[in-house]
Parts: C-alpha cells; structure tokens; sequence
C-alpha cells in the first residue's frame, strides 16, 4: 500500500471518530435537559385584569337580579297575548277590549266579512258622535265598537247588537258629557236596516270588534 493511499485511509478514520464523538455528546445534553412540563402540570396563562363590556343598541346591559321591575302592569287580551303597560300614575288604565272576542285564527268569518261589517258599524259611530265638540277629541282617542253578527244559511248577515266604549274624549264639560252618553246610547240603537249579504258558510254568532276614530274622519 502506497503513501496516499495510506493517507486517505486516516482521514477517513478521523472523520467516522468525529462524527461518533458528536453524536454521543448531543445524548448526553439530551439526557441532562430538564423534561417538558405537560399539559396537566403546564402553569395557567394570566388573563390579565376583567374586560368591561359596554352596552350597546345591539347588546343592552344586563339587569340585576336585585334590580326591581319596571313600573307598569300587565294586561291579557282576550286572544291570551299579554301586554305590558309602561305608563305610570293616572295615564294607567286597562285596554277597554271585550272579553268575548274569539282569536282571528279561530273567528268563524273571513276577513272580506269583517271588512263588511266595518263599512256597516262605522257610518253609525261617525253620525252618533258628530254632536261631540271637536275639541273634546285627544288625538289618540277612540270607539271601541263591539258588534254582534249573525250570518243564517243563505249567506244574509245580520248585526243583533252594538256595544261602544269610548276613551280619550273629554268629559269635563257637562254639556259634552251629556252628548257623549248621548252618542253611546245612539250607537246601541244603530243596529236596525245593518244586514248585508256575504259569501260566508252559517254562524249562529260571534262577535267582532272595530275601533273606530271620528275625529280622523271630520273635516
């Protein structure tokens, strides 16, 4: 074996003595690195200090449970929806509805019936009440007209009975007193000559409600 074949040979040797020397150090640091905490023993992350949520339109704030109810009364129509009434001190006054009044889902006639009816009841209201002064009207103010119907096998409706309730017409005047008590008692009195015909199978009756604003309806 020549010299630099001799050479070679060495320079290989050292070479696999380095790489066996580097591998078994990188074992030792391996060995003596502390392990990896794991999940269970891994410390909690700071949250840092509570973040204050603003109300907002979209979000209101919450209500505290100790916090006291709003002011105003609950109502149940005859449908069983309930109504909240926010008003406090004398603007507080229970809806002047009847109680008899079946839900529209469960009403024996059709929309096109009490539509009829309506056109029937209200030139009744509206001439009834035209001796009340104008002025006794508040804007808000109405007739709640409760209108018994009976439709027989031929299809003629018949209106049996009127009953108006009215609110936000002022009373204070005697005079204006007397034509409202007037108008209500006329209004009852107003159910000769209201039949119609309709395309509406038999009822024995059934009660349908309009409220009614006359002074929506004066020049």
């Amino acid at each position: 074996m020549n010299r630099r074949t001799l050479i070679a040979v060495a320079a290989v040797a050292a070479l696999a003595l380095a790489a066996a020397a580097a591998w078994m150090l990188s074992r030792d640091d391996a060995a003596d690195a502390p392990p990896a905490p794991s999940a269970a023993h891994r410390p909690a992350r700071d949250p840092g200090p509570p973040q204050r949520v603003e109300p907002s339109r979209d979000r209101p704030a919450p209500r505290r449970a100790d916090a006291p109810e709003a002011a105003g009364s609950t109502y149940q129509l005859p449908d069983g929806t309930q109504v909240r009434d926010h008003r406090s001190g004398d603007d507080r006054e229970p809806p002047i509805w009847p109680g008899d009044v079946p839900h529209p889902s469960r009403s024996p006639v059709t929309p096109q019936v009490t539509s009829a009816v309506m056109g029937l009841v209200r030139p009744v209201v509206l001439r009834c009440f035209k001796d009340v002064p104008d002025a006794a009207f508040a804007e808000d103010a109405v007739v709640v007209t409760r209108t018994v119907v009976t439709i027989d096998e031929g299809g003629k409706l018949t209106v049996t009975e009127l009953g108006p309730q009215s609110r936000g017409i002022d009373r204070a005047e005697a005079a204006t007193a007397t034509a409202i008590d007037a108008a209500h008692e006329c209004v009852r009195a107003g159910t000769a000559g209201l039949s119609t015909q309709v395309d509406n199978p038999a009822v024995a009756q059934t009660v349908l409600v309009f409220p009614i604003k006359p002074q929506k309806y004066r020049r």
